[in-house]
């Protein structure tokens, strides 16, 4: 529970939402700690799915975002009533819940958003709690995509671990812990393992080449699709988790 909580960057999400995630979603995640112990293989695409989830309920949107969740929201929702029937949810509760989960997140995408184009509203949660001003406060153009800066985040590996400058006698050292290209998400986790940061692409890019974050070191970690983990836990067989 504590684990999905951390996850949570977003202090004004949904209250059925989070609901959804503390209850039925936490009972899946029991399950994959049953089968593997906590930060088994499986543990980071458990963790990605909840960091989609809570994107597709969010109501801070940047430009393309309703393209890219017409495209994952559909597979998300098959994952996560798959998840709720490894759970052993009853169906017909899985089915009530994730219409209502489904409703949430068009309300989410219908909304008005402000400067949506603005890498501000980012969740940078360990930043702004610090003092610190956002890097980009008027929305700005794209770099080129032969842009060296952009070409480096896109290269950057899973574990590379990077500095941001949270205030000019203090830098906050985190990892990047997933790369979620569907819904164009850099996540950064600190070395407890608690998601800090989000960022895009093209705004991690930006602040790279503003010299407000630099790379440090690189440790390459494992990641596995969030199907995979379904499909193991589907398969095995009565009490073998125990």
């Amino acid at each position: 529970m504590h684990k999905i909580e951390e996850r949570i960057l977003d202090k004004g999400i949904n209250s059925f939402a989070k609901n959804f995630l503390q209850t039925y979603f936490h009972k899946f995640v029991v399950q994959v700690v049953l089968r593997e112990g906590p930060g088994g293989i499986s543990w980071r695409p458990v963790m990605n799915t909840i960091d989609v989830l809570l994107w597709t309920v969010s109501t801070k949107k940047q430009e393309g975002d309703r393209q890219r969740f017409v495209k994952v929201n559909p597979r998300l929702l098959l994952n996560l009533g798959k998840a709720l029937e490894v759970a052993g949810v009853d169906k017909s509760e899985a089915e009530v819940a994730l219409g209502k989960l489904q409703l949430v997140q068009e309300a989410c995408f219908t909304k008005p958003s402000r400067a949506a184009s603005d890498d501000s509203q980012e969740f940078s949660p360990s930043l702004e709690n610090k003092g610190a001003q956002p890097n980009d406060v008027t929305p700005q153009a794209d770099l080129p995509s032969d842009d060296e800066h952009l070409q480096a985040v896109s290269k950057y590996p899973i574990g590379i671990w990077l500095e941001f400058q949270a205030h000019p006698e203090q830098n906050i050292r985190c990892t990047l812990a997933a790369k979620i290209d569907t819904i164009d998400k850099y996540v950064f986790v600190n070395g407890q393992g608690v998601k800090v940061i989000e960022k895009s692409k093209m705004g991690l890019a930006r602040e790279l080449k503003a010299g407000s974050v630099k790379a440090i070191f690189e440790a390459p970690l494992i990641d596995r699709a969030m199907e995979s983990v379904i499909a193991k836990l589907r398969d095995a067989k009565p009490g073998e988790a125990v």
